[in-house]
C-alpha cells in the first residue's frame, strides 16, 4: 500500500495552522474549530461535504447548541452560587 505523502503534509500543514492559532489564541477557540470545514477541501484533503458529514452529528450539535442556554437556568435557580461552594 502505497502513502500519499503529499496528501499527508497538507493535513500535517492544516493541522499546524490550527495548533498555531489554539496556542496563541490569534482568533477565538470556536472559530478556530471550525478551520477544517474550509482548510480541508481548500487543500484538497477532503470534500466539503465529507467534512461537513463528521461536524454534523447529533451529539456535536448537542454540544453546540448546549453552552448558550445553559447559563439562564443556572442564573436564574441561584445553582452558580451553589455550585462554587461545593
Amino acid at each position: 500500500m502505497e502513502l500519499d505523502l503529499q496528501m499527508e503534509g497538507r493535513c500535517a500543514y492544516a493541522v499546524l495552522v490550527m495548533v498555531a492559532f489554539w496556542m496563541t489564541d490569534a482568533i477565538p477557540m470556536a472559530i478556530t474549530s471550525l478551520m477544517p470545514v474550509f482548510l480541508f477541501p481548500l487543500l484538497g484533503i477532503l470534500g466539503t461535504s465529507e467534512v461537513c458529514k463528521l461536524y454534523i452529528r447529533e451529539s456535536i450539535m448537542m454540544f453546540l447548541g448546549m453552552p448558550p442556554s445553559l447559563p439562564w437556568p443556572l442564573s436564574a435557580q441561584k445553582l452558580q452560587s451553589k455550585i462554587e461552594v461545593c
